[in-house]
């Protein structure tokens, strides 16, 4: 598969986002998607697994080892064939891995704790596995 990073722009629209949605496909080839708060950091995404044995997407992920992400804006006001200024969307294929511990899975969670304040005192800040998601390929529209 040919992996290409996100472009600078693209970069920007991804870290100014708070949802991704996330897809994950069983072994029968049934589609899973679900939104979440994630970070961005150098070609990579990550997003917590608090609750990891209830997760369907994890179940998917160890058994298919396949994740894609969509991270998308709507504009009400769009017209057909509009280039900026329309839809703006980023969808990524990626390789997943599962961060149980060490210091990557400290600073993404650091990471996750500093973009949404939310999380602070949590779980998540005190120590939760995390997937990491690394850019393999990227499709996306409404940009330049």
């Amino acid at each position: 598969m040919e992996r290409r990073p996100l472009t600078p722009e693209e970069e920007r629209f991804v870290e100014g986002q708070g949802v991704l949605k996330i897809a994950t496909t069983a072994p029968d080839f049934t589609p899973h998607v679900v939104p979440l708060c994630f970070v961005y950091k150098d070609g990579v995404f990550y997003t917590h697994l608090k609750n990891r044995g209830e997760y369907k997407r994890v179940r998917n992920i160890q058994r298919t080892k396949k994740v894609a992400i969509l991270i998308d804006w709507y504009n009400p006001n769009w017209k057909l064939g509009q280039k900026r200024g329309g839809n703006v969307g980023v969808l990524v294929k990626g390789r997943p891995e599962i961060l149980e511990s060490g210091k990557e899975n400290a600073e993404s969670r650091r990471l996750l704790v500093g973009k949404y304040p939310q999380y602070a005192g949590s779980e998540i800040e005190r120590g939760c596995p995390m997937l990491k998601v690394s850019v393999q390929r990227v499709v996306s529209w409404g940009f330049g």
